[in-house]
């Protein structure tokens, strides 16, 4: 049997995750939290993690990356206003 968190091998009388701790439970997993993501297994009707109601909100059946997205891009988009800046620095300093 595998840790439904981390993957980590499990002993039959585990209570709990040797690697991350968290409690071992028989139950399958169906999504996870949208607002952390956090595994959602049968039954449940709040987050174990944050509270998050999943019956009035739903929950993904896949781990959405929206959040990473969105910070990618306001990188590069900082990057690039950066670079931009200094090209004009340049130009009006000659």
């Amino acid at each position: 049997m595998k840790c439904q968190y981390c993957g980590n091998e499990l002993n039959d009388k585990d209570v709990f995750c040797q690697e991350c701790g968290n409690k071992i439970t028989n139950k399958t997993q169906i999504g996870v939290c949208k607002k952390c993501n956090y595994p959602i297994f049968e039954g449940d009707k709040f987050c174990s993690y944050c509270g998050y109601e999943t019956e009035n909100c739903g929950y993904e059946t896949e781990i959405h990356c929206e959040p990473a997205l969105y910070s990618v891009v306001l990188l590069i988009t900082i990057f690039a206003l950066t670079i931009f800046g200094l090209i004009l620095l340049q130009y009006f300093n000659r």
